[in-house]
């Protein structure tokens, strides 16, 4: 008979729950996983069904492909992305339990347990040992944690504005040293080193989640205008206060066209020199002809097509979304 950890559960405080299932002593994760996978979709049902729809499709691109071990990392991707999420919704204080400043800080420097959190995160570095990938998952997990990290530090301290430095580095992190590279270990290629042209993509990304998530951010005291830009185009703290319901200033508006232009230059940049379909033709088909390593090309242009897929779809829907601007 299944049982329910109920302490679990409630105290991650989603609508239908977080509860740890287990039988016999042994936890049941993939009902756990499920459970999760129900509240995300409650939440935003279109954005978390794409995400399956994406999962889906990197899954027959690795098994087309014959990548080694594909099903095992198809099951490293999905378990890491719940860990992930679910760590990032208690950062942003998007659970329904509401987490003081504190004591999110608390769980992210170990001190204070959230039960379901620290199951999964245990199951993918099982995954990752299993795959003699745990060295590069636990340290670009890590990343990505410090960087969720980074938003709860400006959380405690919502009066202190970064620099354009600052926020980038934090970004890079994030996006591009964790991000990019578990995505290039759960394609199967070599990930010391990034792929060409990621950081381009990487980066138009990330301005599209600050366009995009600009009002619900500023109501959780993120702001992702720096210092430099917040002078430039004279956007005060009262400015500020009022994109909190939506109300744009001028100021604000020129940022958000200007974040726009330089996504779209960052898009059209990785889509003349590195798209997928232009690498193949250029340099995949001549070398792979060369040297007779024909499989070995495209088993390393699979990570181009899954990470360029993961970061082109918000920036085309925030392009779509501020054409009115």
């Amino acid at each position: 008979m299944l049982k329910v950890q109920e302490n679990i559960g409630t105290k991650l405080g989603y609508k239908t729950g977080h509860e740890v299932y287990e039988k016999d002593g042994i936890i049941n994760l993939e009902k756990s996983i499920l459970d999760l996978q129900e509240s995300l979709c409650n939440r935003d049902e279109k954005k978390y069904k794409n995400f399956l729809k994406s999962l889906e499709m990197t899954g027959i691109i690795l098994r087309l492909m014959k990548v080694p071990n594909y099903k095992k990392r198809l099951e490293l991707l999905r378990y890491s992305y719940y860990t992930l999420r679910l760590l990032d919704d208690i950062g942003d204080g998007d659970t329904s339990e509401n987490f003081s400043p504190e004591e999110r800080m608390e769980i992210f420097n170990g001190e204070k347990g959230i039960g379901l959190f620290d199951l999964l995160k245990e199951k993918v570095l099982k995954i990752a040992v299993e795959l003699g990938e745990s060295e590069g998952v636990e340290k670009h997990m890590n990343e990505i944690i410090l960087s969720i990290k980074f938003d709860v530090e400006r959380i405690i301290d919502p009066n202190k504005k970064r620099t354009e430095t600052e926020l980038k580095d934090n970004f890079y992190t994030m996006d591009t040293e964790g991000t990019a590279n578990l995505m290039a270990i759960v394609s199967g290629v070599n990930h010391q080193k990034l792929p060409e042209g990621i950081g381009f993509l990487s980066e138009a990304t990330r301005i599209s989640y600050n366009i995009r998530d600009l009002q619900e951010d500023l109501k959780n005291f993120l702001i992702n205008i720096s210092i430099e830009d917040l002078k430039k185009y004279s956007i005060s703290d009262d400015d500020l206060e009022k994109a909190k319901s939506g109300n744009f200033s001028e100021g604000i508006k020129e940022w958000i066209k200007s974040e726009i232009k330089k996504m779209i230059n960052l898009l059209n940049e990785y889509n003349e020199n590195f798209s997928f379909i232009n690498l193949i033709k250029d340099r995949g088909l001549k070398l792979s002809y060369n040297t007779g390593y024909f499989r070995r090309v495209f088993n390393n242009m699979i990570i181009r097509y899954v990470v360029s897929q993961t970061y082109k779809i918000p920036i085309k829907k925030v392009i779509s979304n501020n054409k009115d601007l």
